[in-house]
C-alpha cells in the first residue's frame, strides 16, 4: 500500500511511500485531510525537497516539522507527501528527476510550483488541504493555475522549522485549499491577525503590464464587478524603475541565501540539477557578501518607498500574467513567462507581505488567480475578502 490512502493517486502528485498512519486526534480541523510538500520533515518518511542526492541522505526522519504537527494537533489527517520542483528553485511545477504532477484543472498544462504536488492533490481532491511554502510565488502560481485558494502569509507568522529553507528572509509556510472556509479556518487556527478597519483596494497597474490580452480583460470586468461591494479601486503608481529594482533586489537576496543554505553540498557532491536549476545555482554562486548586504540595504529603502504609497490599501492584481503555460512549452517559452511572472511576485515577498490568491478568472476556460495583497498582519482579513470574492459569482 502506498499513499495516499484514498483514491490512488491519478495526478501524480504523491511521493511513493508506505503510509504512516498517526494517532489522530480531534480539533478545530477535524474531518479535513492533508498533504505535506516533501521540503516539510515528516516522522516516519525521508525529505526528498525534489532531489534525488537529498533523498539519498536524508535517512528517515524522527520528528515532524513544526506546521506537520499543528495540522496533526487540531485533528487534520495526513494522507500523504507531495512531489515538489527540485531544490523549491522553479516556478513550472517540473522536476525532471521525479516528474511533473499533473494539473486536474488542465492536465495539458503545468501545474505551477515549486508545490505543485500539493495543488495537483487539492485540485484534484485527494487532500483538502496542502501544506506549502512560499519563496518567490511557489504557494501564490500554483494556486493561479489549478484553480485553488493560496496563502502566502506575512513572513515568519509560521513556524518553519522541520523545512528545508531557499531563501530564509523570503521563505513562509502557508497552505493550498479548493474553497475560502477552509483557508479562513486555518488561518484563523493558526494566525491571529488585525482586521481591517476598512477596504480600500487598489490596482499597481505599472505591475502589469506583461498581462496576455484575454487576462487583462478579464481583469478590468472582475473590478467592475468587485466596486459596488468594495468601493472605487485606486489607481497605485510605481515606475518601471522602481519594480525593476525590486526584482533584481529580491533576485540577489534569493540567490546568495540559497547557495549559503546548499552551495557547499553542492560543490561537495555535484549533484545532477535539471534545467533552470542548474543556471540559478550557477548565478546564485556568483553573488558576493558585498552585492547581499547592499540588496538588505535597498529592500529597506524600497519598502519605506512602497509602505508610504500602499499604507492601508490592498492591491488588487492577476496572481499570473496568463494561465498556466502547456506542457509542451520550451525552456526559452517559460523563461520569458518567469520573468513576467516574478514582477507581479516581487512585493509581497521582498517586502514580507501577505498575499492570497483567489480562483476568480476564467480566461478561455483556464483558471487565473486574483491576489490580494495586504499590509504585514492582515492575513486573515485577506482570507475573509477571499471569502467576500467568491460570494460575488
Amino acid at each position: 500500500e502506498t499513499a495516499p490512502f484514498i483514491n490512488g493517486d491519478p495526478y501524480q502528485a504523491f511521493v511513493p511511500c508506505p503510509p504512516v498512519r498517526f494517532p489522530e486526534k480531534l480539533g478545530a480541523l477535524s474531518g479535513k485531510t492533508f498533504a505535506v510538500k516533501d521540503l516539510f520533515d515528516v516522522e516516519g518518511y525521508p525529505t526528498s525537497f525534489g532531489q534525488p542526492h537529498v533523498l539519498a541522505t536524508s535517512g528517515i526522519k524522527t520528528q515532524s516539522a513544526g506546521m506537520v504537527q499543528d495540522l496533526l494537533g487540531q485533528g487534520a489527517r495526513f494522507v500523504g507527501k507531495t512531489h515538489m520542483v527540485e531544490m523549491a528553485f522553479a516556478l513550472t511545477g517540473r522536476n525532471v528527476h521525479f516528474g511533473t504532477p499533473i494539473n486536474p484543472s488542465a492536465p495539458d498544462r503545468l501545474p505551477g510550483g515549486s508545490s505543485s504536488g500539493s495543488a495537483a492533490a487539492v485540485a484534484g481532491g485527494l487532500a483538502d488541504i496542502g501544506l506549502a511554502t512560499d519563496t518567490l510565488g511557489s504557494i501564490r502560481v500554483p494556486a493561479s493555475y489549478c484553480g485553488l485558494y493560496g496563502l502566502r502569509p506575512t513572513h515568519g507568522r509560521l513556524s518553519l522549522e522541520g523545512a528545508k529553507p531557499l531563501a530564509s528572509s523570503l521563505d513562509t509556510g502557508g497552505w493550498l485549499t479548493r474553497d475560502p472556509d477552509t483557508l479562513i479556518q486555518l488561518a484563523d487556527t493558526f494566525l491571529s491577525g488585525r482586521s481591517l478597519a476598512s477596504v480600500r483596494l487598489g490596482v499597481p497597474r505599472a505591475l502589469m503590464r506583461h498581462l496576455e490580452p484575454g487576462v487583462a480583460i478579464a481583469f478590468e470586468a472582475f473590478l467592475e464587478k468587485v466596486q459596488p461591494t468594495f468601493g472605487k479601486v485606486m489607481e497605485l503608481t510605481f515606475d518601471a524603475q522602481t519594480i525593476d529594482r525590486w526584482v533584481e533586489t529580491t533576485r540577489t537576496i534569493q540567490g546568495y541565501e540559497a547557495w549559503q543554505a546548499h552551495g557547499v553540498m553542492i560543490e561537495q557532491f555535484r549533484p545532477a540539477l535539471g534545467p533552470g536549476i542548474r543556471e540559478r545555482f550557477a548565478y546564485a554562486a556568483t553573488l558576493s557578501p558585498e552585492s547581499y548586504k547592499a540588496a538588505l540595504i535597498a529592500k529597506e529603502t524600497l519598502r519605506q518607498e512602497f509602505d508610504h504609497i500602499t499604507r492601508d490599501i490592498l492591491l488588487i492584481l492577476p496572481s499570473a500574467p496568463g494561465p498556466a503555460p502547456l506542457l509542451s512549452s520550451s525552456d526559452e517559452a517559460l523563461e520569458v513567462h518567469r520573468t513576467a511572472l516574478v514582477r507581479q511576485l516581487a512585493p509581497a515577498s521582498l517586502f514580507s507581505r501577505p498575499e492570497a490568491s483567489v480562483p476568480a478568472l476564467k480566461v478561455n476556460g483556464l483558471p487565473i488567480g486574483i491576489s490580494l495583497v495586504g499590509p504585514q498582519g492582515s492575513d486573515l482579513a485577506l482570507c475573509q475578502l477571499a471569502q467576500a470574492f467568491a460570494a460575488l459569482d
